[in-house]
């Protein structure tokens, strides 16, 4: 009796074993995925606080270098290689009653290898903001 209980227990290990090996890939990628989520969500709204931040200064008179300050110091937690800043009009254009446009495209590298069908890597994110001119 004692030698059958011996040997149920290293069934069952073995068995425990091939559980794990079979859930552990696909609980890893759903944990991966949650995170790479939460670093898009995250690029996501940063561009477009940025935005927002760098378009309330920019109505105000502000000169391009200030507002860009703004944006770099709004938005620190992005690679700033990666990110590409529009202002339009231009600062001699800008006058009171005019819409004042301020457009970050930023490019997120993935870290999860997702399939080019789905997602593309690297992800363009892209935040806006337009304000009427003070």
């Amino acid at each position: 009796m004692a030698m059958k209980l011996h040997q149920l227990g290293k069934s069952q290990k073995g068995q425990a074993l091939v559980e794990l090996a079979i859930t552990l890939p696909l609980l890893l990628l759903l944990l991966f995925g949650i995170i790479e989520f939460g670093r898009v969500g995250h690029a996501y709204l940063t561009l477009n606080y940025a935005a927002r931040e760098a378009a309330r200064l920019g109505i105000t008179g502000a000169s391009d270098n200030a507002i860009l300050e703004r944006i770099n110091q709004a938005a620190s937690s992005l690679q700033e290689e990666d990110l590409e800043i529009s202002l339009t009009p231009p600062y001699q254009q800008r006058h009171s009653g005019t819409e004042f446009h301020v457009v970050l495209d930023y490019k997120l590298e993935l870290y999860l290898p997702f399939p080019e069908t789905l997602i593309t890597n690297p992800l363009p994110l892209q935040g806006r903001s337009i304000m009427r001119m003070e």
